[in-house]
């Protein structure tokens, strides 16, 4: 499974980015997302809080602005 690990600031953007990952990955998955928008820690702090939450042996450090045109990525 692939943990994908994202540390948000943009509810629009972070549900853009659940729908692209859900129809181009193809493989089982996770997305584990923290809303930074009041607390406004680190990002390397909300990562490796994330990471220790994580159940995949993937995983993938993302912002939610990205937007993967490749399908079947999680195969590969």
């Amino acid at each position: 499974m692939i943990s994908i690990i994202v540390c948000s600031v943009d509810a629009g953007l972070l549900a853009k980015f659940r729908l692209n990952v859900e129809t181009t990955i193809n493989a089982p998955f996770e997305i584990l997302a923290f809303d930074n928008r009041e607390e406004k820690k680190g990002l390397a702090e909300v990562y490796n809080y994330l990471a220790e939450k994580a159940s995949g042996e993937t995983l993938c450090f993302i912002h939610e602005d990205v937007v993967i045109h490749s399908n079947g990525w999680g195969k590969v």
